[in-house]
């Protein structure tokens, strides 16, 4: 799918018999389409994926000039289901819970202001253990040494379940902002991709090749060809307006 224009603009059917392992369908269904949008001399600057470790690692052996970058909302998402999964640690959940959206949001800023700047989107990131922890300047930073929000009274630091140095719930919460893995991937994050629009493809495709029902391998190419084009040709339609009278 080409993000600007939101439209589909190739597709490849993988079997799985075609490929060692269901595991390595998807790189192979993404080799294919690079490979016939190069041979049509379509330029690919950039590759935007989820944290598929198979498409990361061959990506920079087969296509080294394509620069790859992750969906921000796949990151998000494994995130929050770091800091929510640990039922052994409940306690240590519960004040954790009301954080956890705001470390979600903290990260989907930290990538969407940084300038396409790697040492931005880490120290940004970062920032969230000083500021949960009621600390909004700090120093050993290069490019971001305080948070960018109003000075608080203190009547809103009071209204504010701030996590204390050395409790628990600060110590889980390190331990996934400062994952290695994890810090790694953001170096994958400074462009603020995502691939909402081709999940909404994907929601349109079930339409065509709904998942209960079995389709011969014609079928199944001749139904995506349908939900793609389908797709190309609602993607820039201005949504309705209803015109509701007013009585009056």
């Amino acid at each position: 799918m080409d993000e600007s224009s939101g439209k589909v603009v190739d597709f490849s059917l993988v079997q799985v018999t075609e490929v060692s392992s269901s595991n390595a369908m998807e790189y192979e269904g993404c080799k294919r389409s690079l490979k016939k949008l190069i041979k049509h001399k379509i330029p690919v600057r950039c590759l935007t994926t989820d944290r598929h470790v198979t498409i990361t690692a061959r990506m920079k052996s087969d296509f080294p000039k394509i620069k790859h970058q992750y969906d921000v909302w796949h990151l998000s998402k494994s995130v929050t289901k770091k800091l929510t999964k640990n039922k052994a640690k409940k306690k240590c959940n519960e004040d954790l819970l009301p954080w956890i959206q705001s470390v979600s949001n903290h990260l989907w800023w930290s990538v969407s202001t940084c300038d396409e700047d790697v040492s931005v989107v880490k120290e940004k990131w970062l920032s969230i253990i000083h500021h949960v922890s009621n600390k909004h300047s700090w120093r050993g930073c290069k490019h971001f040494k305080k948070c960018v929000h109003h000075r608080l009274s203190r009547r809103e630091k009071k209204q504010v379940p701030w996590l204390k140095a050395g409790s628990p719930e600060l110590v889980a919460l390190e331990e996934v902002v400062n994952n290695k893995r994890l810090l790694k991937d953001m170096e994958k994050l400074t462009e603020f991709r995502h691939t909402g629009e081709l999940e909404v493809f994907h929601s349109l495709m079930l339409k065509y090749l709904p998942k209960r029902k079995h389709f011969s391998y014609r079928c199944m190419v001749a139904r995506t060809q349908l939900a793609a084009l389908d797709h190309n040709h609602n993607c820039n339609r201005v949504q309705a307006v209803v015109n509701v009278a007013i009585q009056g």
